[in-house]
């Protein structure tokens, strides 16, 4: 027959003797702590996909925010017009798995013009594919210049414009986001005798517009913006 002593062991044996040994046995799952949830799953709470964490000050939660590439193809200026420059970022996403629509930042010189900036929805902030780079907080800032350079592209590779990976980019944009005269012919001339306004990758300032326009039948990159 079980003495006080024994009796008050067996009365505290839920909580004094099986917690302490919970936590020898299985605390590194997280799971000993009464009335809580693993602490595995708070961790991975505080992380998005990427692994980073997400209360780092560039970090929003998923769904917060869209995405922005440069394409890791490169085209001559007949890209189909400005639908088929779209479809071309549309299949480079889907190529590579990423959900969403994208548009191209491509102008269109006309009657009437077709500006970049008036293609693109103001569901911003856009931040790289991997979502650790902010490069625009909003449509406005499309306007302005990135917050810092554009260069990976939907593979999440950034591209090496120092090593000699090209770093041009067709837009047909000024600074400001709106159309340019040289356009390739409406984005449908490959020829040395049409030219095209173009970006670099490697200047915040020059990220739409690098100045005099270029031959069509160069190849170039697209900026691709999730709407």
């Amino acid at each position: 027959m079980p003495n006080a002593y024994t009796a008050g062991m067996l009365t505290r044996t839920p909580v004094a003797f099986l917690l302490p040994l919970c936590a020898l046995l299985l605390g590194s799952l997280g799971g000993c702590s009464p009335g809580s949830s693993s602490g595995a799953t708070q961790d991975a709470a505080t992380e998005d996909m990427t692994g980073q964490d997400m209360t780092g000050q560039n970090m929003v939660s998923s769904g917060s925010y869209k995405r922005m590439f440069v394409t890791s193809t490169l085209y001559k200026g007949d890209l189909g017009g400005l639908a088929g420059a779209d479809l071309k970022c549309q299949n480079a996403a889907v190529a590579i798995g990423l959900s969403g629509q994208f548009k191209a930042w491509l102008s269109m010189n006309g009657a009437p013009a077709v500006s970049a900036l008036s293609r693109i929805n103001d569901v911003g902030p856009w931040f790289s594919v991997d979502g650790k780079q902010k490069y625009f907080n909003n449509k406005a800032g499309l306007a302005t210049s990135p917050l810092v350079l554009v260069s990976m592209d939907e593979k999440g590779k950034v591209v090496n414009t120092l090593g000699g990976e090209p770093g041009d980019v067709w837009t047909g944009t000024a600074a400001g986001g709106t159309a340019t005269p040289a356009d390739c012919g409406g984005w449908i001339d490959a020829s040395s005798s049409a030219t095209g306004t173009y970006g670099l990758l490697a200047s915040i300032t020059s990220w739409t517009e690098a100045g005099s326009p270029s031959f069509c039948s160069g190849t170039r990159r697209l900026y691709c913006i999730e709407q």
